[in-house]
């Protein structure tokens, strides 16, 4: 056989085996294609694995593409090589977005005509892409009116699906503006503080109702701290119902009082000088006393004796005239005014008035001028700071506004301190704003001896030194972090006021023997004058021996 020849069978062979294999392998790469799908379409968020890619899952496939880089919460397609038993297989995957978002609903309180943010009146929103949250159209026409409503929350993804929640609305009209409490004028010296060094909202209050949380400001711009004058602070509040309301109060600015000058001393003239002599002030001619026979030896002398009218015993602590005093008592009916009102009992009154000192005056142990209830008062008032006596007189002139009986009472043994005796509701009972520590909100009002005893602040006291005292417990109807009595509180059978009594009588002394009260003139005795006129103890009035021994107040004067 010729090469050629043999050539040619050679290549036909190579030709056939080549075909074989070329038929094998199209039909395994054919058969793998029709085994996986072309296309597979996924929600977004959705986790891709290749099983989503077969009917029936090879024991052997894996991906060949990174699916790693893909954003599954995005839309998009993308093409996806898989590797099934050595073999190469292809499909497109789709990303699409069509469920729409999902949350739960947030009940809401509203003003008529008054919408909240959107987004406060759902939570837990549930959603691949970005949500926008506003409120169905056509809700102007469900808040014009007090009442429940529901009203359409729609939640719009940005695949525009869109879902709508409905969100329970109480609906309510609410046309009070909140209430300011608190406000009192103002009194300070020239250069006292520096612009904006006092803080005029300290002790001020705010309260609506219906608003939990309403603003409260002051505007105290044209108070000048260097300049004296009148100065206006206007105190503003609102609601988030847009109501608003506003209250003024004074600020006094005055100049420093100044150093009394000292008086020129006049020098004495000598017996030779020439000068006129001042006309000496005319002297009191003492009125004639009879001279004491010889058995009365225990009598007076005759030198003039200054005589004192008997006093009835007061019913409150000396009150005073004084210009302090009165202003000390003005300012606490201002403070009053701020924070009670005119259907309010006497009783009421004070224990807010007590609760106020309680609350807004700090405690500050060197705040207050101890020599004086009235100054004392007035730095309470005006500093906001006190120790236990500038809370005492702070009460006392609560107290002495209302009309109140009063005393004063101080600690016996320990460190000193001083509270008030009240007579409140048909009886005498221990009041003291003081703040004490371990004691939170409360203080003492209306207590007992036995209140006051168990109470904080070590109330020692001389019990005999006071008017006798109520015996009937009240607390229960008592609320200190308000300030407020229940209307429960059994009322006293309708009494007049008892006056405390001095703690010893007028001397006898004081009063006319024997010999006054007889028209006959007596026979003379060993106490009798010769003439038998009326010694001068029938005739005196009551020295200043008959007040004398009686009870001092324990208060500094002013």
């Amino acid at each position: 056989m010729s090469i050629a020849k043999k050539v040619l069978i050679g290549a036909g062979c190579v030709g056939v085996i080549g075909a074989a294999i070329g038929t094998a392998y199209g039909i395994k790469v054919n058969n793998m294609k029709n085994a996986s799908m072309n296309e597979v379409t996924l929600e977004c968020g959705q986790e891709i694995t290749v099983d989503k890619f077969f009917e029936n899952v090879p024991s052997d496939v894996s991906f060949i593409t990174d699916i790693s880089q893909i954003d599954i919460n995005k839309e998009g397609s993308y093409q996806i090589s898989i590797n099934n038993g050595g073999y190469v297989t292809k499909s497109i995957l789709n990303l699409k977005d069509t469920t729409p978002p999902a949350a739960d609903p947030v009940p809401q309180d509203a003003y008529v005509n008054q919408l909240p943010d959107p987004n406060d009146c759902i939570t837990n929103i549930v959603d691949a892409h970005d949500v926008k949250v506003e409120f169905e159209e056509g809700v102007d026409q469900k808040i014009n009116a007090p009442g429940g409503v529901k009203i359409g929350i729609v939640l719009t993804d940005s695949c525009n699906n869109k879902t709508t929640i409905e969100v329970p609305f109480n609906i309510v009209e609410d046309n009070f503006a909140p209430m300011i409490k608190g406000v009192t004028d103002y009194e300070f010296e020239v250069g006292e503080f520096q612009s904006g060094g006092f803080n005029f909202l300290d002790g001020i209050t705010c309260e609506d109702d219906y608003d939990k949380n309403p603003t409260l400001t002051v505007d105290d711009s044209k108070v000048d701290f260097s300049k004296e004058g009148e100065y206006v602070l206007t105190y503003s509040s609102s609601d988030a119902a847009g109501n608003g309301r506003e209250v003024q109060a004074m600020v006094l600015v005055t100049g420093k009082p100044t150093a009394t000058p000292t008086p020129t001393v006049t020098p004495t003239p000598k017996p030779n000088d020439k000068r006129e002599k001042k006309p000496k002030k005319p002297t009191a001619t003492p009125t004639p006393t009879p001279k004491p026979s010889d058995a009365g030896s225990h009598r007076r002398k005759s030198t003039p004796t200054p005589t004192a009218k008997p006093t009835s015993a007061p019913s409150s602590d000396k009150t005073g005239k004084t210009t302090k005093a009165k202003e000390a008592v003005a300012k606490a009916r201002s403070v009053l005014k701020g924070i009670t009102t005119s259907s309010m009992t006497k009783e009421q009154k004070a224990f807010k008035g007590v609760w106020w000192c309680h609350k807004y005056i700090k405690y500050n142990h060197n705040a207050s001028d101890e020599s004086s209830w009235a100054k004392s008062a007035l730095t309470g008032f005006k500093t906001k700071r006190a120790n236990c006596f500038g809370y005492y007189a702070c009460c006392k002139a609560i107290f002495d506004s209302l009309g109140i009986a009063n005393r004063q009472v101080h600690r016996v043994g320990g460190a000193k301190h001083f509270w008030n005796l009240a007579y409140l509701n048909g009886g005498w009972y221990h009041c003291d704003s003081t703040p004490f520590r371990g004691a939170g909100v409360k203080f003492c009002f209306m207590m007992t001896d036995a209140n006051v005893k168990a109470a904080k602040g070590c109330h020692w006291f001389t019990s005999g030194s006071y008017p006798k005292r109520s015996t009937k417990d009240v607390q229960k109807y008592l609320n200190y972090s308000a300030g407020t009595i229940s209307k429960n509180m059994p009322k006293p059978k309708a009494t007049k006021t008892p006056t405390p009594k001095p703690t010893a009588k007028a001397s006898s002394t004081a009063k006319p023997s024997a010999a006054a009260k007889t028209s006959t003139p007596a026979k003379p005795t060993a106490t009798a004058t010769a003439t038998a006129k009326p010694t001068a103890t029938a005739t005196a009035k009551p020295t200043a021996t008959a007040t004398a021994n009686a009870a001092p107040s324990q208060e500094p004067k002013d």
